[in-house]
């Protein structure tokens, strides 16, 4: 058998070398589209700190502050309520450890009421609760929660925005399990707690809003989420928060 050499001619080369230039300018259209879809096709919906509800859970009065602190014998540490305080309920969207979305809860103090340091620009308190076995744990739940209580009257009475996320894994979080001690993670969920947070009080449009001042705070694990979301705000939301202070405790 004999066989006769390809002869490729220079036609042949000037077809191949079109589709060759033709699929590599689809490849690069194509690379370019997905380039450029990324975050823009997000659904607003999902995207971090998107609020999914809110509402108003109750207002505690002076009063009954002062009768909750003194029957707990925490009046000394207190001291007696300057405000009243509205306990918000706020559900919104973050991202879980894959940076998948996820939703979580925050509970949100506001001080109101004609006292001096109860409307106006308030500074805001955003503080990292401490381990918890309980799915349900609620800080908004001031009534059964001893840490919201807390929070209530030593912070909010007092003149202070507090925004205390429950984390991810906790209370109505579309998310099944806790992210324990991922600081990542627990650092991105308390930013988008704190954008929801504003994003409420901005749509209430009320006597009371949060200043530019931000401290941040935690015990146990919340000690550690603290000193996490700290970091990633100095190092990723610099142009949207600045932080006033930080007094993490007892980091996990």
């Amino acid at each position: 058998m004999q066989f006769k050499p390809l002869m490729v001619t220079s036609a042949m080369l000037g077809r191949k070398t079109t589709k060759i230039r033709c699929l590599g300018l689809s490849l690069m259209a194509t690379a370019m589209l997905v380039a450029c879809g990324g975050d823009g096709d997000e659904d607003p919906a999902q995207a971090r700190g998107a609020i999914v509800s809110t509402q108003l859970l109750q207002t505690m009065s002076k009063a009954a502050i002062d009768a909750y602190t003194t029957a707990s014998g925490r009046r000394p540490v207190t001291g007696a309520a300057q405000c009243d305080v509205d306990i918000r309920y706020v559900q919104y969207m973050t991202r879980d450890p894959r940076g998948k979305p996820a939703s979580a809860t925050t509970a949100v103090m506001v001080p109101t009421g004609a006292g001096a340091n109860c409307s106006g620009n308030r500074p805001v308190l955003l503080n990292a609760h401490g381990t918890t076995t309980a799915r349900a744990y609620n800080i908004a739940d001031v009534n059964n929660n001893e840490a919201g209580a807390l929070l209530m009257a030593m912070f909010a009475a007092q003149g202070y925005i507090v925004v205390s996320p429950n984390y991810l894994g906790y209370d109505k979080s579309s998310l099944s399990w806790h992210p324990w001690s991922i600081a990542e993670a627990n650092a991105v969920d308390m930013v988008d707690g704190l954008r929801a947070a504003k994003a409420d009080l901005a749509a209430l449009n009320g006597a009371t809003k949060p200043s530019a001042k931000l401290l941040i705070t935690g015990y146990s694990e919340g000690g550690y989420i603290a000193m996490a979301t700290h970091k990633i705000i100095e190092r990723d939301y610099a142009d949207e928060f600045t932080v006033t202070a930080s007094g993490p405790m007892s980091g996990a």
